[in-house]
């Protein structure tokens, strides 16, 4: 059973899907019975609803842990995009630079790839968060944007086509290295899923059980008790921007080689930022993070299914908000005690009662 914290989470969690459902429902004004047959056919209804939902979970979990790493110790992530980006560049470089290499040693090498790649992008922030003191969520949120223009560069002009005016992409990724999904029954497990998942716990279980993750802890409650103790808080605030970028990496590698299969802007659509309230919504990178990021990504597929009946395209990132305004409320109220005087106190004087207060 969860504590205090953990009902009130769920709870606020819960009006704020079954309110930002209604709102898109009435922005939209969709058939109730439609709406809900498309939701489900899209989800769990379909094998291709499954997977196509479990697909969109995979990048959520991994963004999301991107951003939750760094929140243990008070840090923000705010550059997922930015690092989903080099990480699909740097994998998308091993396939252009070893294209008939077989996938058994493919596949992981672009990962690996894409986890440096990812990891490094978050150095510059981290060092300047560490030594200069310059607030991390700024630099991270700019590095997303000149991460954009270096996708723009490779896949408009050094690596690809363009299709049209406003579409940017590279061309195909070497076709061993499509991650096709694993059969389970009747429905379709996307392979790109089970790994965000199994990454996410190894990391769940390495913080939980290892010097470092103590160090962590002790760090996000007290920097200066930390410091005092002799640990290395510095070099532990930099790993973890790297860890975070890590799993922002993987999380770029995994969506080109499940969904896009190319390298381009179309990698990301905002799913950074997603992660970041998956983040703080689930309150660590504990199962909560996966119970998330599969919220979230139905909430995506609700409002996708909207806006196939005229709704504006930003009515997702609406859902988004006010989602989180819900969750937001509910973490507020959790600190609230509602207080029952008792019969003395309510037939006392007020500045009788205000004497008592004092």
């Amino acid at each position: 059973m969860p504590g205090p914290a953990g009902r009130y989470r769920i709870g606020s969690v819960a009006i704020g899907v079954v309110l930002s459902t209604s709102f898109g429902l009435l922005v939209s004004g969709a058939d109730l019975g439609q709406f809900f047959q498309g939701l489900w056919n899209s989800s769990l209804g379909e094998p291709a609803g499954l997977e196509n939902m479990l697909t969109v979970a995979a990048g959520l979990l991994l963004l999301g842990l991107a951003a939750a790493i760094p929140l243990r110790i008070g840090l923000w992530n705010i550059g997922g995009d930015g690092q989903l980006f080099l990480g699909a560049w740097g994998a998308f470089a091993m396939g252009q630079l070893f294209p008939d290499m077989n996938s058994a040693l493919l596949i992981p090498l672009m990962l690996v790839a894409g986890a440096i790649c990812g990891a490094i992008w978050t150095i510059i922030p981290a060092l300047a968060r560490v030594y200069l003191n310059v607030n991390e969520i700024i630099s991270t949120l700019l590095f997303n944007f000149i991460a954009a223009s270096w996708v723009l560069y490779w896949a408009g002009s050094k690596w690809g086509e363009q299709a049209s005016a406003g579409s940017v992409k590279s061309e195909n990724i070497p076709s061993q290295t499509i991650l096709e999904s694993i059969p389970v029954g009747s429905y379709l497990i996307p392979i790109g899923f089970v790994i965000a998942v199994v990454f996410s716990a190894v990391v769940w279980l390495f913080l939980r059980g290892s010097v470092f993750g103590y160090e962590m802890s002790i760090i996000g409650s007290s920097p200066k008790a930390a410091t005092y103790a002799g640990m290395p808080t510095k070099r532990v605030m930099i790993a973890v921007f790297a860890l975070g970028g890590v799993a922002a990496g993987i999380a770029g590698v995994l969506e080109m080689l499940t969904n896009v299969q190319r390298f381009g802007p179309a990698l990301s659509n905002n799913t950074g930022y997603t992660g970041v309230v998956v983040a703080v919504l689930a309150g660590g990178f504990g199962p909560e993070l996966l119970v998330m990021a599969i919220v979230f990504a139905g909430i995506a597929i609700a409002g996708n299914i909207l806006t196939i009946t005229g709704a504006p395209g930003e009515l997702v990132f609406a859902m988004y908000g006010l989602t989180l305004i819900c969750a937001a409320i509910g973490q507020g109220l959790r600190h609230l005690k509602i207080v029952n005087p008792g019969p003395a106190e309510r037939d006392a004087p007020a500045g009788v009662a205000a004497e008592g207060a004092q």
